[in-house]
């Protein structure tokens, strides 16, 4: 997000989260691309760790 400078700078003027994901839609096209991608990562990673956390339970019945 560094690298949108208007964005930045209207991140680091704000204090509330609401308001910043209410400015996202300002974020230049690069830095929304970015945040989807790092998004999707961490679904990713929380789907394989339920899976992972399935699989240990049905193995203990």
């Amino acid at each position: 997000m560094e690298s949108d400078k208007e964005f930045a700078n209207r991140l680091r003027s704000m204090n509330d989260s609401d308001e910043m994901a209410n400015q996202l839609e300002f974020a230049s096209h690069s830095v929304r691309n970015r945040l989807d991608e790092i998004k999707r990562q961490e679904v990713e990673r929380l789907n394989e760790l339920e899976k992972a956390l399935e699989d240990k339970l049905a193995l203990k019945v």
